[in-house]
């Protein structure tokens, strides 16, 4: 196919681009790549070839451009630890990130509206792997990791599809404390957002973590491993599914209504005292209190161990109309009154027939 070759000369000396007459454009480093995507069209297609782009201010994507390395690791854009965002498409749509590493920013990568990020490696960055914005945006195939604060972090989004990534080692500075540092995030009214097929490992604080008046969240088939806090948390949340996932920290819902929690295995560490609750202290919000009300646990396998309990925990507030239902109950040591269970006036702690006695688990069973 005939193409075109144009050189450009800039004032910065950009290095040599060719320009196809597909509106594909051939980058090297050395080349002052956030010039040359700002002043290119919309839906050009920018091929980043091997080497360390180093940058000193955020790019700027334009409405359809797609920025394509040669690989996670071959291609690299570094901040150098600057306090800037790295890729940045929060005001325009249709932008697709693939194949680089985006590392050494305060936030590697900032996802607008219907932005694709696709096979990126996003670490180490001071504060956030990817940062999702906009509506209908999506990251797949991509290794999130030893970030500062959150590895991917879906703030006021909604649809948004985060599938098939590995997200490890984040929250890695202590500027922020475990309640406002995790692995995967969603928070502040995100809608319809789903999280399946993630591996979440060895995060300081919560492994996947919905916050905020987050509504319609699907968890699906995520393995989520050695969190230091739950692994899986529904706080201030609205019918959240939570389904068919692997945790070793626990799964807990707290001031959240309308969950179903169904055929998860979930485990703990001693230091978890719940591996599966649903608890309410009443806390307010914009529209009122986030009451616990109308969660559904069903077909669970719950290793629970020692101390730890299961159940229904209140401390302040409305909680109403919870259930659990044919739930596989392991004890991995003798427990006594290990499921806990809010009859409307009381706190009741509750052996296994105590719990059948409450019309909970009519279908479940205590063995392996």
């Amino acid at each position: 196919m005939k193409r075109t070759i144009v050189f450009v000369t800039m004032v910065m000396a950009l290095a040599p681009v060719v320009v196809r007459a597909t509106n594909v454009v051939d980058v090297r480093p050395g080349a002052n790549l956030r010039a040359q995507i700002s002043s290119a069209g919309p839906g050009t297609t920018f091929q980043l070839g091997a080497g360390v782009y180093t940058l000193d201010s955020t790019v700027t994507l334009v409405a359809g451009q797609s920025l394509v390395g040669a690989g996670p690791g071959v291609t690299i854009l570094d901040g150098g630890g600057a306090d800037i965002v790295g890729l940045d498409s929060s005001k325009v749509s249709g932008v697709l990130i693939k194949d680089m590493t985006v590392r050494g920013f305060s936030v590697g990568i900032n996802e607008g509206d219907g932005a694709v990020v696709k096979d990126v490696v996003a670490g180490p960055n001071t504060e956030t792997g990817v940062l999702v914005t906009g509506d209908n945006a999506s990251i797949s195939g991509s290794f999130v990791h030893d970030n500062g604060r959150f590895g991917i972090y879906v703030n006021g989004a909604s649809d948004t599809n985060i599938e098939g990534n590995r997200v490890a080692h984040n929250h890695t500075a202590s500027a922020w404390d475990n309640g406002y540092a995790g692995g995967i995030k969603v928070i502040n009214g995100s809608r319809n957002v789903v999280i399946q097929g993630n591996t979440v490992t060895d995060t300081q604080g919560r492994g996947i973590w919905t916050d905020g008046s987050a509504r319609g969240t699907q968890i699906i088939g995520n393995t989520v491993l050695r969190s230091t806090e739950e692994g899986i948390r529904l706080e201030k949340s609205y019918d959240t599914l939570v389904d068919a996932n692997t945790t070793d920290t626990g799964i807990r819902s707290l001031d959240s209504s309308g969950g179903v929690v169904q055929h998860n295995i979930v485990s703990a560490p001693p230091s978890i005292r719940y591996p599966l609750s649903f608890a309410g202290n009443g806390a307010g919000g914009p529209d009122g209190e986030y009451t616990n009300t109308n969660n559904r646990a069903y077909a669970n396998v719950v290793t629970v161990a020692g101390k730890q309990k299961v159940g229904v925990v209140r401390t302040a507030g409305t909680t109403s109309g919870n259930s659990f239902d044919a739930d596989n109950y392991v004890l991995a040591s003798p427990c006594s009154k290990w499921l806990m269970w809010w009859d409307g006036a009381n706190q009741l702690k509750l052996d296994w027939n105590g719990w059948r006695g409450v019309g909970q688990d009519a279908n479940g069973k205590v063995g392996a």
